[in-house]
């Protein structure tokens, strides 16, 4: 059935409710899993060495590193991620709405669990998922009030955060050294 109420996804109603959304489940977090360790062993390969040394700056070819071939690896993986998150979020889904499935909200939800996260770390966006999760379940009655809450944390950790909340509270930070002020280098003697 199609039209402006969508597409009925008839195949997926001949299961049952409840068996199709543990599946969808199982299946989602089998892919999270499954693209995580994908993650951790890119970034522990030479493709991963050298996507640190390229980072935004081309001239890491000049030491050797493939840059081309190290942005089609890793556009490769993040797109087969996007097609796994894809087919359990339409799996778990009665209806499919292109209007609304495809809008700009869900570029800004991604780039809010980054920037609230963390930027440039393996754990920071599943803490921005978690805070966006526990802040759509807190606010998400109020509307338009709750989008603009989500700007402005988002804003806010753009700001005051730039590391994202992994980068404030990672446990390996290094303790920032103390400078020398007049109140401590009293009684100091210098040669």
């Amino acid at each position: 059935m199609q039209g402006k109420t969508g597409t009925s996804l008839i195949a997926l109603n001949a299961a049952e409710p409840v068996l199709r959304r543990q599946i969808a489940y199982w299946f989602a977090l089998a892919a999270l899993a499954g693209m995580t360790l994908a993650i951790v062993l890119l970034l522990r390969s030479r493709v991963g060495t050298a996507a640190r040394a390229i980072g935004d700056d081309e001239a890491a070819a000049s030491l050797g590193a493939r840059v081309l071939r190290t942005r089609q690896a890793i556009y490769v993986l993040a797109a087969f991620g996007s097609a796994l998150a894809g087919v359990a979020w339409l799996a778990s889904a009665i209806t499919f709405l292109p209007r609304t499935n495809f809008g700009v909200q869900w570029s800004v939800l991604m780039l809010f669990r980054v920037l609230v996260g963390g930027l440039r770390s393996l754990p920071g966006p599943f803490i921005g998922a978690l805070v966006l999760f526990g802040l759509q379940e807190l606010a998400g009655d109020f509307g338009a009030w709750y989008l603009a809450g989500l700007g402005a944390a988002a804003g806010l950790c753009a700001l005051f955060l730039p590391q994202g909340l992994w980068g404030a509270l990672r446990p390996d930070k290094p303790i920032p050294a103390t400078t020398p002020t007049p109140s401590n280098q009293l009684g100091r003697i210098t040669p």
